[in-house]
């Protein structure tokens, strides 16, 4: 398959990824390898409206996971979101994206294309219509298909009552491991059974989840240092 080339998984097709059953779709439309739905995946959300200790600590995940080399997956929509992925396009890791509307003729980000290329991008969208248009409820749609295809599913930010939250606590419900940022203002989701953790213990989650941590040499800056002395 070229790799700019738009192509249509049904679930009979070996590529079809492994999803939760409640969410899965009849059709998806990629942009690139369809390989990486098959690495375990974290799956970023973050409301629109982030605060300041938040947005410090998406940063310090968001590094975290880059250092780990973690396949994350999410819409990268959220300013929050779009800051995580400049962060993974500086690292090796594998990118999912997922997209609240058709992408038969959605033109690549040239920031994208070289990730995108080398096979650690893909572009995914459940909706098939050319005149699907991105809106709230496609975006819960993307977002519910996010989560559905992740073994982890993290919570950076979600608005008391809104739209991440209401998601959380869906899949909460349906058993999948959701945690999130500890900190106060993310104490209403704490409050009804999330489980929220610091990001300076991002290795030990990521473990219990059964991720393998792989470590770029470039982000142990001591590490050269400690072997040519």
């Amino acid at each position: 398959m070229k790799v700019l080339e738009r192509k249509i998984l049904l679930p009979g097709n070996r590529h079809f990824p492994i999803c939760v059953p409640e969410y899965r779709p009849r059709h998806i439309m990629i942009i690139g390898s369809p390989f990486l739905f098959s690495h375990p995946k974290v799956a970023l959300f973050s409301s629109t409206h982030c605060p300041g200790e938040l947005l410090s600590k998406g940063y310090d995940l968001a590094q975290a996971l880059r250092r780990y080399r973690v396949t994350v997956s999410s819409g990268f929509h959220s300013p929050l979101e779009k800051e995580m992925l400049r962060i993974f396009l500086n690292g090796t890791q594998s990118i999912l994206i997922g997209q609240a509307r058709n992408i038969s003729k959605m033109r690549v980000p040239a920031i994208l294309k070289p990730p995108l290329m080398k096979g650690r991008l893909i572009f995914f969208s459940p909706f098939l219509s050319p005149e699907m248009r991105a809106s709230s409820k496609t975006a819960m749609e993307r977002n519910r298909l996010i989560a559905a295809l992740s073994e982890v599913i993290f919570i950076v930010s979600a608005s008391p009552g809104g739209k991440i939250e209401q998601l959380a606590l869906e899949f909460k419900k349906l058993g999948r491991p959701v945690l999130a940022i500890k900190s106060k203002y993310n104490a209403h989701l704490e409050q009804q059974g999330i489980r929220c953790v610091d990001t300076l213990m991002t290795s030990l989650w990521l473990t219990e989840f059964g991720f393998e941590l792989k470590t770029d040499l470039k982000d142990l800056p001591g590490f050269f240092q400690t072997i040519s002395s």
